[in-house]
């Protein structure tokens, strides 16, 4: 999982094997848009993220 700001920069990301759920902390990240990109062997999901 991976999660990008505005301008395409990796601000972070958690190697996630063998779950079916995770939680993802962003309390350090600046108030902004996000994108989290998470790839399984199924496929690649990319969801935007407003934190306020």
């Amino acid at each position: 999982m991976e999660v990008h700001d505005l301008m395409g920069r990796k601000v972070t990301s958690i190697e996630v094997a063998g779950t079916s759920s995770q939680r993802l902390d962003l309390s350090g990240l600046n108030s902004s848009v996000y994108f989290v990109t998470i790839t399984t062997d199924h496929g690649t999901l990319t969801k935007r993220v407003i934190k306020k």
